[in-house]
């Protein structure tokens, strides 16, 4: 699965619940941009399934909103610069 934030976010223990809690992980290892997980609980898992992160959702907020203002200041910066030089660059 592909969530940018997760790596971030979690650490060593904590569970994530797929499938609606059906399926359970525990967080074993964060490396770089990898989790590596147990299966706590295991069940079928299908496409489109849910993933809840219990007493961890405030934290990917916050990361996605440190990302979220990282980027529109870069777009400020961009946007204060002379029209000629953004219609030059890359």
């Amino acid at each position: 699965m592909t969530f940018e934030a997760l790596p971030r976010v979690v650490k060593p223990g904590n569970r994530l619940f797929l499938n609606d809690g059906l399926v359970q992980l525990v967080v074993d290892r964060v490396a770089g941009n990898d989790v590596q997980c147990t299966v706590g609980v295991g069940g079928e898992l299908r496409s489109r399934k849910g993933l809840n992160l219990p007493g961890i959702g405030r934290e990917i907020v916050l990361v996605d909103l440190r990302r979220e203002r990282a980027e529109a200041e870069a777009n400020a910066s961009r946007l204060a610069e002379p029209r000629q030089q953004r219609e030059s660059a890359p």
